[in-house]
């Protein structure tokens, strides 16, 4: 089993997979015109929720623990890509929002997966 510091890495780099997966499906009905922001939003919430999911079911233990540092990575590499001129301000602390949403969401799923592949 690996170290807790490891797993809560692995997992944000699932989820942080999932959502740039997002954003790409999001845009892909748009080609080269402009994307609908709200869209492409939508859509990486939605694949963040199955990226938490997975790394849910992969915690063997102290889901809540894992999930939450997982969270707060997820939220301090949205920090550096914000720092590094890739959005604004305002952005970072709504992503502060809806993460948690995501998270919530994500354990239930791994939760109801988990129990399903148990029966």
């Amino acid at each position: 089993m690996l170290p807790l510091p490891i797993r809560v890495l692995r997992d944000a780099v699932i989820v942080m997979l999932f959502i740039v997966l997002g954003g790409w499906v999001g845009q892909a009905p748009y080609a080269s015109d402009a994307a609908d922001p709200l869209f492409v939003d939508a859509f990486r919430a939605v694949f963040g929720t199955i990226g938490f999911a997975v790394g849910g079911y992969l915690a063997p233990s102290k889901r809540p623990l894992q999930m939450t540092l997982t969270l707060l990575v997820i939220w301090l590499m949205a920090g550096l890509t914000i720092a590094l001129g890739g959005g604004h301000a305002a952005g970072w602390f709504m992503v502060l929002v809806f993460l948690p949403i995501m998270a919530i969401l994500g354990g239930g799923l791994a939760l109801l997966v988990e129990r399903l592949a148990r029966e």
